[in-house]
């Protein structure tokens, strides 16, 4: 048995072997995003089109599923008489992709990061920045009483005070700024 290629695998599906395939340019009018389908007009006036499919396969939850905006333009792709698909859109609400792996031009820069992980890892190396900054705070006010209390050594006080005060003046630590996560790209 030889090995299918995609138009054979589509015709399949379609169950129509006979069919011939063509796009229409139309109009979202509504679209049902759990049910993963969109009503649209044609924009050569022909009869609307109910249940578009925004995926091509139907009932899949994995691949990908275009989510058009409303009263935008999209190419709807026939593959059966009664039965089409979104393939391409001029405004999109939502790009859904669901697979094993994505690449992103060429994935050169390496992963993705997992925004909660990194917030805790975040987190973590603030918490040790702030005890180094009070251990220096104790220390400097440590030897700065110890230097004024000896009247030899009342000469160097200054160094650990100027220690202290460059240490207070840090800005504080803050919490994590969510604001570096896109949350339009999710995973």
């Amino acid at each position: 048995m030889k090995d299918k290629n995609i138009r054979e695998l589509i015709q399949e599906l379609a169950g129509d072997l006979a069919a011939e395939y063509y796009g229409k340019p139309c109009e979202v009018l509504e679209i049902d995003e759990m049910a993963r389908t969109c009503d649209v007009k044609p924009y050569d006036g022909t009869a609307i089109i109910y249940g578009v499919r925004l995926q091509a396969i139907e009932g899949s939850e994995k691949g990908v599923a275009i989510v058009p905006k409303k009263g935008s333009g999209v190419l709807v792709v026939f593959i059966s008489k009664s039965r089409a698909f979104v393939a391409l859109g001029e405004q999109l609400d939502k790009l859904i992709i669901d697979c094993d792996e994505v690449t992103f031009n060429g994935g050169d820069l390496g992963g993705w990061f997992k925004a909660p992980d990194m917030n805790v890892e975040l987190n973590k190396l603030k918490a040790r920045q702030a005890a180094h900054e009070l251990a220096l705070i104790a220390f400097a006010a440590a030897q700065n009483t110890a230097a004024l209390s000896v009247p030899l050594f009342a000469p160097l006080a200054v160094a650990p005070a100027a220690l202290n005060a460059s240490m207070t003046a840090l800005p504080p630590n803050g919490v994590f700024n969510a604001s570096l996560i896109d949350d339009k790209i999710t995973h």
